[in-house]
């Protein structure tokens, strides 16, 4: 069938009018798909997106925040110490129900890291949630992979948010990064571990195995030993000693929740075993280390400790754990 020269406006008006209808329709199902997902979640649309505005653009959220250097001191409904934004990237979730802040809390924990770097979440409140992802640690400084990868990761697993607005509500990279450096640059100032060496005769497996269990040490093979506080954390661990030496025992600093005490528990039980093969405490060089010289070694573990504190880190303590790991 030919259309009159008359007839063709009016068709290609009738096109234009379905092409538009067409168009709305998609947009209206779209927006509509849209609604019920934020419903589903229990989200109002006026708190999916974080404020992209000029001012408030690369800051850890639109809100006052705590002051520079300050950790996010709120209590913790998870029980660990607060997040630190000197040694974290933080990031605060936007209003979130219930059901997706329990949801995503037990992601964070079942995850546990991006990459090299620790994953570690808090609730100040029963609506308030942060997750903040380690700056550094002794594998190294924070990456692109691990920044994008943390930004992708929250926007899978918070509706209404893609990696970029995830991005937008985080310090820049660039930000990011020197922060991370000088995180690492704090690890390597106060990481360290005390080792003690007991110089004598090899014990038998037999006599090692009576001495453990007589401390109360915890075995893990191999002529290795942990001695363990109450809550099942290690003070300091064992093991058979090499070129010469019968026994070394060794404490991580940083990741001793009391390191003053393990230190004395230490030393008690080098002493002991001293007594019982008859043989002597050495450092790494071999030199003998007698009463005045770990009093002097006890010195110095109390200044590290207080540096610790200057730095507002605790040893042993959650966040201590993940940066000296």
């Amino acid at each position: 069938m030919f259309l009159s020269p008359a007839g063709e406006p009016r068709l290609w008006l009738l096109l234009l009018l379905l092409g538009l209808l067409v168009v709305l329709g998609v947009l209206l199902r779209s927006a509509l798909e849209r609604r019920a997902l934020l419903l589903r979640h229990g989200l109002s649309r006026g708190k999916t997106r974080p404020d992209r505005s000029p001012e408030t653009r690369g800051r850890v959220d639109a809100e006052p925040s705590p002051g520079e250097g300050e950790p996010l001191s709120e209590p913790n409904l998870l029980g660990h110490d607060p997040l630190n934004p000197d040694y974290e990237l933080v990031f605060l979730a936007p209003a979130l129900p219930a059901a997706i802040l329990e949801s995503v809390t037990q992601d964070v924990l079942r995850k546990g890291h991006i990459g090299s770097k620790p994953l570690r979440v808090a609730r100040p409140g029963p609506e308030a949630l942060q997750i903040g992802l380690l700056l550094a640690n002794r594998g190294g400084p924070l990456s692109l992979v691990d920044y994008q990868g943390f930004a992708q990761w929250l926007s899978d697993r918070i509706p209404g948010l893609s990696s970029q607005d995830v991005q937008d509500r985080l310090p820049d990279f660039a930000h990011a990064y020197r922060q991370s450096r000088q995180a690492l640059a704090v690890i390597d100032e106060l990481d360290g571990q005390l080792v003690l060496h007991v110089q004598g005769a090899t014990p038998s497996d037999a006599m090692l195995a009576a001495f453990a269990r007589e401390l109360s040490w915890e075995p893990r093979g191999e002529g290795r030993f942990s001695c363990l506080d109450s809550s099942g954390r290690i003070q300091f661990s064992v093991m058979r000693g090499d070129a010469g030496q019968a026994l070394t025992l060794m404490l991580d600093l940083p990741r001793s929740r009391n390191p003053e005490r393990a230190f004395a528990m230490l030393r008690e039980a080098a002493n002991r075993f001293v007594d019982a093969i008859e043989g002597q405490i050495v450092d790494d060089r071999g030199h003998p280390l007698g009463e005045s010289a770990l009093e002097l070694v006890t010195a110095q573990l109390l200044k590290r400790i207080e540096a610790f504190h200057q730095r507002g880190l605790e040893p042993g303590s959650d966040l201590a754990l993940r940066l000296f790991q």
